[in-house]
């Protein structure tokens, strides 16, 4: 929700009620099936009861009845637990897919310094795989409800034939009952670092697949199988330990169990030696001990399975969580840019600033105000300190200085990719702050050193960035981008699969096809960051004309190392520890800025 200021409220977080109360009918029904397969359980359990009976009593005929009956509920209860199996899959389904696709969603929304701060494996984790790990639990929590309650009915008529037997049953009863909950705070303590264990792990797995030709070429594949032997070793013993821990607590509770059932069975045949008990409600005892056992291990995996709930809701829904994950904010001013860009002292820092779980480990890097005296255990890197600087619009401008002199950092704030700390970013006169995000992204377009390339074909890497657009403009912006002719030289041409992240790309091909899928977006305002730097010469001659052409319609704001590649921009700056010490054409800056000459004279013998 915007206010007319702009700014964004905190959403509230979320959990699977708000996602269960989109299913109402489908919940409705899954519970109605749930419950009505657990009541023919409980009357089947009962008929058996009434079954036993007569038979004792040589009631033949009427135990021929009961049977029957019996035997009625337990088909019936097998051909509604299918009906509600099949309402389970299909709610769950629907409702993991709509939780998947709001957190990858909100994943989008988080800002870039929270993002980039964070490791891959933990939305990974929480986005694919805890939304179904807690609806499992709360189906199995459900499920076990269900189960206590008709062993409740079931230890409820043992009690009403025999109170002696009835009571050794609540008694172990209330000490499973505390038996349980010391065994959930373990549980719980020990999933937790399991999952963060099992983070860290997926993180590296990513990492090793996204850097194969680099390990590869880098010959960095022992030390990447001491990383993992680490990583996964990590994540095995602790997913031992947990699966020990849950093990020696089950064993202990099965020999509590099975001594309380010998105990019962034992006072059992007593009563019944001494007439105080009917043989018919003896082997209902004994016929139904499983009910006791079942009711500690029902109740048992209830605390458990609301601990993986908790566990798993906690984990996936806390992306939603603006303390820990800020988000992007933006205003709801719509204009249609006209290029014009300017930093009025502008104060920027990067802030080495984490939260930590309960052992410590780092899980994100979110941006906070440094200006907040009472935020403690922060350090920060000051990039900008009262930067100013005017972008006219239509111009070609670029940046240069030695790395770390925040040409990069340029970038990202005139794509509101980071908020500044301090001070103005104007476009066309107005605060960035205040522009909607419709305004700025379709206005603004970005081509990274390293792009992403989608795992699909080349035509529709290139629809992304215009799905609107025509054969034509396709072919006319990889013309501009120096890759139509290496396209049609493969065999399918456009539509040729260029595999996850580019795979099948050089670099080169890689960055020219960024280029063109920027060149489509028709942006007023096109930043290029070192986006020629894996090009060969022949090739960056010719991007270098094609940005040329942009000239005149478009605001063109160029981040290279690479002097040659600037030259022919209107105006350079030259960046020197977060200040523009000199700006002007190239020709000037060689004559009046020592600095900006020796950096250009470095770049001539290398």
């Amino acid at each position: 929700m915007k206010t007319k200021q702009g700014k964004t409220k905190k959403k509230s977080a979320r959990g699977l009620g708000y996602y269960l109360k989109q299913h109402k009918g489908g919940v409705t029904g899954y519970v109605v099936a749930l419950t009505l397969s657990q009541a023919l359980n409980v009357a089947a359990v009962f008929l058996a009861a009434f079954f036993l009976a007569e038979l004792v009593e040589g009631s033949f005929d009427t135990a021929i009845v009961y049977l029957l009956a019996g035997a009625v509920c337990l088909v019936a209860n097998k051909l509604v637990y299918f009906v509600y199996g099949a309402i389970y899959y299909k709610l769950f389904a629907q409702i993991s897919f709509k939780i998947k696709t709001d957190l990858s969603s909100r994943a989008f929304e988080i800002s870039s310094r929270a993002f980039s701060g964070t490791a891959s494996g933990i939305f990974i984790n929480r986005i694919n795989y805890d939304p179904e790990s807690a609806l499992s639990a709360v189906d199995d929590v459900l499920e076990h409800v269900m189960a206590i309650l008709s062993v409740v009915v079931t230890l409820g008529y043992i009690i009403f034939n025999n109170w002696v037997i009835g009571l050794i049953f609540v008694g172990a009863l209330v000490f499973l009952f505390f038996f349980e909950n010391i065994k959930n705070k373990v549980f719980a303590r020990n999933e937790k670092i399991h999952k963060k264990a099992a983070e860290r792990a997926t993180s590296l797995t990513a990492e090793i697949v996204r850097s194969e030709r680099d390990i590869k070429s880098l010959n960095l594949e022992g030390k990447l199988k001491v990383l993992a032997s680490e990583k996964y070793g990590d994540q095995t013993r602790k997913a031992r330990k947990t699966k020990m821990t849950n093990y020696t607590f089950w064993s202990a509770r099965n020999v509590i169990v099975q001594t309380v059932l010998a105990a019962a069975l034992l006072v059992g045949i007593f009563l019944v030696r001494d007439y105080r008990m009917t043989m018919a409600a003896f082997l209902f005892v004994y016929t139904n001990r499983a009910s006791f056992e079942g009711f500690a291990w029902n109740y048992g995996r209830v605390r458990e399975q609301i601990t993986v709930v908790k566990v798993s809701s906690g984990r996936m829904f806390e992306i939603f969580d603006e303390e820990k994950f800020p988000i992007e904010k933006f205003g709801d001013a719509d204009i249609e840019l006209k290029g014009e860009v300017e930093f009025r002292n502008v104060d920027f820092c990067y802030i080495d600033d984490v939260i930590r779980e309960d052992d410590g480990e780092v899980i994100s890097s979110p941006a906070k105000n440094p200006r907040r005296p009472e935020e403690e255990n922060k350090t920060y890197k000051k990039v900008f300190d009262k930067l100013s600087f005017k972008i006219p619009a239509n111009k070609t401008v670029a940046f240069c200085g030695k790395s770390g002199s925040g040409k990069t950092t340029i970038l990202s704030l005139i794509n509101k990719l980071f908020d500044v700390d301090g001070g103005e970013v104007l476009l066309d006169g107005v605060d960035i702050k205040t522009l909607s995000k419709a305004t700025l992204r379709d206005g603004i377009s970005l081509v990274n050193q390293f792009p992403y390339i989608f795992n699909t074909t080349i035509k529709e890497n290139l629809l992304m960035a215009n799905k609107a657009a025509t054969d034509a403009e396709i072919h006319e912006a990889a013309k501009q981008a120096s890759l139509h002719d290496f396209i049609l030289s493969l065999r399918k041409g456009y539509d040729t699969k260029v595999g996850e992240g580019g795979i099948k790309l050089s670099g080169g091909q890689k960055q020219r096809l960024a280029i063109a899928r920027a060149l489509l977006r028709k942006s007023k305002i096109i930043l290029f960051d070192e986006s020629t730097s894996s090009l060969d010469n022949t090739t960056q001659n010719e991007i270098k004309e094609a940005i040329g052409k942009l000239s005149g319609g478009h605001t063109v704001v160029i981040v290279a190392h690479r002097l040659s590649t600037i030259k022919n921009a209107d105006i350079i700056f030259y960046l020197e520890d977060g200040k523009v010490v000199a700006q002007g054409p190239f020709k000037t800056l060689v004559k009046t800025s020592a600095g900006f000459k020796e950096f250009f004279e470095a770049e001539l013998a290398e």
